[in-house]
């Protein structure tokens, strides 16, 4: 199974982050402190970290694995490494994946979330899985 997401919704990956870069270079432009200014390049620099490497396509292999594709990077998980679902509502509009190696993020509008809770549920019972979709 090979899902993606909608490239509306893929264009906010990108346009998220832009629109802080570009708050933070007007408040530059007005002379803000430089305290506020670190600050705001902080900000940015974990706008930009986080919505790079937001999931928008995924693909379930037959051999019990997954491949995940964001902008930043690709990753490729065996099934049975996914400790931890996390797919509460309010939970940002994202459902997480939590394996040793970190955190996969994917939108939870994404088509084929709910499929993959169930593939991951199914062929992985250890996994522990919160909150519903």
């Amino acid at each position: 199974m090979k899902y993606e997401l909608q490239r509306s919704r893929r264009a906010l990956l990108v346009a998220i982050p832009l629109v802080v870069t570009g708050a933070w270079a007007v408040a530059v432009w007005h002379g803000v402190p430089l305290s506020v200014a670190i600050g705001g390049v902080l900000l940015v620099a974990l706008a930009w970290s986080g919505y790079l490497d937001v999931t928008y396509e995924f693909e379930v292999g037959p051999d019990d694995t997954i491949q995940f594709r964001s902008i930043a990077r690709r990753r490729t998980l065996a099934l049975r490494e996914i400790r931890y679902i996390d797919a509460r509502r309010w939970n940002r509009g994202f459902v997480t994946l939590r394996y040793a190696g970190g955190t996969v993020a994917i939108f939870r509008a994404m088509p084929g979330v709910r499929e993959l809770v169930e593939e991951v549920r199914r062929r992985s019972p250890g996994t522990l899985v919160k909150g519903d979709l």
